[in-house]
């Protein structure tokens, strides 16, 4: 996986963590931590992160999709339905991928996360598997 793959797979991690404006997540402090994985090859490591979402952050996830992406990615699909959230991001360019997530949220401060990610170059298509959980732990520091 190239570095900018990983850079990607973190970004679309960090994600779900932005909802719509209906008390579905509570802006704040988030710890979120993935793992990720390829068929046939070993587990990355955990990677864990926190990160500040604030109420317009939590506002529009299909919004911070669209935001978040490298240049030549776009979202083509987004549903929202109860405590799940799917969607699907193409990028145009090298490498070229497209993600399908599910984030299930499992209260207003917590929820898990699956991405299944297929990147191809040079005409080669790997995908990686990331599963991935998040937990509101306090408000924002104070800067």
């Amino acid at each position: 996986m190239t570095p900018k793959s990983l850079a990607l797979l973190l970004s679309l991690a960090a994600l779900p963590a932005f909802a719509q404006a209906d008390d579905y997540l509570e802006p704040g402090q988030w710890k979120q931590t993935i793992q990720a994985s390829q068929p046939g090859g070993q587990a990355m490591p955990a990677r864990t992160m926190n990160r500040c979402l604030s109420a317009a952050d939590v506002a529009d996830l299909r919004g911070a999709l669209t935001n978040n992406q490298q240049s030549g990615c776009q979202v083509d699909d987004y549903q929202r339905n109860g405590n799940q959230v799917n969607w699907t991001v193409s990028c145009n360019g090298e490498p070229a991928s497209v993600t399908h997530g599910e984030m299930t949220r499992q209260s207003p401060r917590a929820y898990r996360i699956n991405l299944e990610v297929a990147t191809t170059v040079q005409g080669e298509t790997r995908t990686t598997q990331v599963q991935g959980q998040a937990e509101r732990i306090g408000d924002c520091p104070k800067e």
